[in-house]
C-alpha cells in the first residue's frame, strides 16, 4: 500500500466537500428569503397604488362630475376622448395632451398617437389651439389645428389643469 503524504486527511475533503454544500445552500436560502420580501414588498405597493387611485378618482368625480364615465385604459390611467377634450376645453380648461411628436410637421401622415406632450390652450369652433414648446418654428410652437387633424395624432391621455 502508497505511503500517504503526511497531514493529509482524507476525511478533510469530504468535509470540505459538505461545507461547500452547506454554504451553498445558505445562499440559495437567502436568496430565496430575499425575494420573497421583494414580493411582498411590491405587492403591498401595488395594493398602496390601487387604494390611492380608487381614493383620487373618487375625489375627481366629486369635484369633477365631467370625468364621470370615463374609462381606464392601459397601466390604469385614464382614456381621454376627443370629445372630453373639447368638453374640458370648452369649460376654460387647460390640458396638457399626449400626442405624436410629429404634431409638430402636421402635414405628414401620423406615425403615431403617444411620446410627447403640448398644453392645449382653447379651441374656436372645431380648431383646437395648442403650445408645442419642442416646436422647431414659431408657428409650430403655437399652434392651431383641425379637431379630426388633432385627433390623428392625439394619444386619448391627459390631464386637465385649471
Amino acid at each position: 500500500m502508497p505511503k500517504q503524504a503526511e497531514g493529509y486527511a482524507p476525511d478533510a475533503d469530504a468535509a470540505a466537500d459538505r461545507a461547500a454544500q452547506d454554504t451553498a445552500a445558505a445562499e440559495e436560502s437567502a436568496a430565496q428569503a430575499e425575494f420573497s420580501a421583494d414580493y411582498a414588498r411590491n405587492s403591498a405597493y401595488q395594493a398602496a397604488e390601487a387604494r390611492d387611485r380608487a381614493q383620487a378618482d373618487a375625489l375627481a368625480t366629486q369635484r369633477h362630475p365631467e370625468v364621470r364615465g370615463v374609462h381606464r385604459g392601459r397601466r390604469g390611467a385614464r382614456d381621454l376622448t376627443v370629445p372630453d377634450l373639447l368638453t374640458l376645453l370648452d369649460r376654460g380648461r387647460l390640458v396638457m395632451a399626449s400626442v405624436h411628436k410629429e404634431i409638430r410637421r402636421p402635414e405628414n401622415p401620423a406615425p403615431g398617437k403617444y411620446g410627447h406632450l403640448v398644453l392645449v390652450t382653447g379651441r374656436q369652433g372645431d380648431t383646437v389651439h395648442f403650445r408645442n414648446p419642442s416646436g422647431h418654428t414659431a408657428p409650430a410652437r403655437n399652434a392651431s389645428l383641425p379637431v379630426a387633424q388633432f385627433a390623428e395624432l392625439f394619444g386619448g391621455r391627459g390631464v386637465s389643469l385649471t
